[in-house]
């Protein structure tokens, strides 16, 4: 075998085990940032007309923010709302500062009131899932 013919031989195999190596690397990283990923929707749409807040999901794994808002005065807080799921359960909830202030679950439905002792501060509207489908949640903000 020529000297030249070897080197060629070597330089391909050493841009072949570099090249495994970057894949290995991508499928490694980038399966796991798939893997791992915590909150994924689809098929989302979401309105809000004079503080009634319609949402439809159709698949949810994780959390999703349906609406946040603010609280000026301390006070007992009632937000009607309706929501279903047909695959799954979920809960619904509102977040204060990473605390659960109040939360529902529901499968396949649930109709009624968000109360709680408000006091001043920034709050969330959520839903959380391992895994949902066809999630509709309607609120009635104002």
């Amino acid at each position: 075998m020529s000297n030249k013919r070897l080197k060629r031989l070597i330089l391909s195999f050493a841009i072949f085990i570099i090249a495994m190596i970057t894949i290995k690397l991508i499928v490694a990283f980038g399966g796991d940032m798939v893997a791992t990923s915590h909150n994924v929707s689809t098929f989302t749409s979401k309105s809000n007309v004079n503080g009634n807040i319609k949402l439809t999901i159709g698949t949810l794994k994780g959390t999703y923010v349906v609406h946040d808002f603010n609280i000026k005065t301390d006070g007992e807080i009632g937000i009607p709302y309706e929501s279903t799921v047909e695959t799954g359960t979920v809960t619904l909830r509102v977040m204060k500062s990473n605390l659960v202030q109040w939360e529902k679950v529901i499968s396949p439905s649930s109709t009624g009131l968000i109360e709680f002792d408000g006091v001043k501060g920034s709050y969330s509207i959520q839903l959380a899932t391992d895994e949902a489908k066809k999630i509709s949640v309607k609120l009635q903000t104002k």
